[in-house]
C-alpha cells in the first residue's frame, strides 16, 4: 500500500518472460485507475506475442513485423492505469506509444510511468483525449500502426464516440491495425460491433484466452480479442 494516498494499491505483474511491471491502481472503485479484467490477460498474451513464437494473434504479428526497420507507432484509447501500454513499450524494442484516457485517468498513468520507464529508445507519453471530440491535429495527422483498445465497450452509451474516434484515427493510415480486447458483460455491448461494421471496419481477426483464476477474473471466463482494418473499398 502506498503510504501517501490510502487509497492506491501497488501491484507486481509478472510475465511470461519473467520480467515484472510494478501498476498502482486506484484500491476503490474508479473506472479509469483501476485494473480490469480484459487488461490483465491482454497484456500477457501481447507481451507472449513479441517476446516468443506465440502462434496467436498474427494480424499483430504480422504489424510488428513490417515495421521491424522503425519506430512502431502505438495509441491505447482509455488507457486506464496505463498496463497494456506500458506492457508493450517495455517489451517491444524501438516503439512510441501514446496512453490516452480522460482527465481523472492522469495521475495514475504518471504515477506507472515513472514507476516503468521502458528502456530506450522505446517511449511511452500520456494524453488526455475526449471520445467523440474532433481529433487534435497532431494526433489526426499521425500514422499509428497499432491501435490498442482494452475494456472500453462496456458502457453502450459512449460506443459512438468510441468508434468515431477509432474512424479518425484511421483516416491518416487506413492500414492501421485495430485491436479490441474485451470481456463481454452484457448483451448491450452489441452496438459496439453494429457500429464498427457501419464505419467500414472490417474484422480481420479474432481470437478468445480462456482466463486462469487471475486477479477479478473468476476461471473459465474468456477474453475476446477482436482485430479490424478499414475495408479495402473505402
Amino acid at each position: 500500500m502506498d503510504d501517501t494516498h490510502e487509497r492506491t494499491v501497488q501491484r507486481e505483474l509478472i510475465f511470461s518472460n519473467g520480467h515484472s511491471l510494478t501498476i498502482f491502481e486506484d484500491g476503490n472503485f474508479s473506472i479509469a485507475r483501476h485494473i480490469w479484467d480484459a487488461g490483465l490477460v491482454f497484456s500477457q498474451a501481447l507481451v507472449a506475442v513479441i517476446t516468443s513464437s506465440h502462434k496467436g494473434l498474427g494480424s499483430i504479428k504480422e504489424v510488428l513485423s513490417q515495421c521491424e526497420d522503425g519506430i512502431i507507432q502505438i495509441i491505447e484509447l482509455g488507457s486506464g492505469c496505463g498496463l497494456v501500454g506500458l506492457a508493450t513499450a517495455w517489451h517491444l524494442p524501438r516503439c512510441s506509444v501514446l496512453l490516452t484516457d480522460l482527465e481523472d485517468a492522469r495521475e495514475m498513468v504518471l504515477k506507472n510511468l515513472a514507476a516503468n520507464p521502458p528502456p530506450n529508445p522505446s517511449a511511452v507519453d500520456f494524453r488526455v483525449l475526449e471520445w467523440g471530440e474532433p481529433l487534435p491535429e497532431k494526433l489526426a495527422k499521425a500514422a499509428f500502426d497499432l491501435v490498442l483498445i482494452t475494456d472500453c465497450t462496456y458502457n453502450p452509451d459512449s460506443a459512438a464516440a468510441l468508434v468515431s474516434t477509432i474512424s479518425g484515427l484511421t483516416a491518416s493510415n487506413p492500414r492501421c491495425l485495430i485491436v479490441v480486447a474485451m470481456k463481454i458483460r452484457h448483451q448491450s455491448e452489441e452496438i459496439f460491433f453494429q457500429l464498427i461494421d457501419e464505419a467500414r471496419l472490417v474484422e480481420v481477426q479474432k481470437q478468445s484466452f480462456p482466463s486462469p483464476h487471475l486477479g477479478d477474473l473468476e476461471e473459465g471466463e474468456i477474453i475476446e480479442v477482436h482485430c479490424y482494418r478499414l475495408r479495402p473499398d473505402v
